[in-house]
């Protein structure tokens, strides 16, 4: 089986070394870390990952604006938020914008899990 594709997008390098240790290499490669928005952007339009974990807050680009431009390149794009914020307007916005769950911070490996496998139902990985 081929392995699902993800994307790291927090500007904390201790949340994608994180994500990448909950995530196991037998099913899941990591195939870019984005640091704000702009770079997601960008490294999802080349790269096309099965799956984006996206933080919500972060400087020049924020997660609601980079979940808005890659719905806009790929309207099928899976996107999951990672907060701290507990305003629930953020969270109604970006899920408004195409995001298809969130999860808030700090958050355990099991939580992470299920909710990864159950998003990625959606879009299977063809071996």
């Amino acid at each position: 089986m081929k392995k699902a594709r993800v994307l790291i997008v927090d500007d904390a390098k201790y949340i994608h070394d994180m994500i990448s240790d909950m995530l196991d290499i037998d099913r899941y490669e990591i195939v870019g870390n984005a640091i704000d928005g702009t770079q997601a952007v960008a490294l999802y339009e080349e790269l096309h990952p099965d799956l984006v974990i996206m933080d919500l807050v972060m400087e020049n680009m924020d997660g609601l604006a980079a979940t808005r431009e890659i719905i806009k390149i790929d309207p099928d794009a899976i996107i999951l938020v990672i907060t701290a914020s507990t305003h629930s307007k953020s969270i109604n916005e970006v899920i408004d914008a195409g995001a298809k769950q969130h999860l808030w911070k700090p958050f355990m490996i099991t939580n992470l899990v299920e909710t990864v496998e159950k998003l990625l139902i959606q879009r299977p990985v063809v071996a």
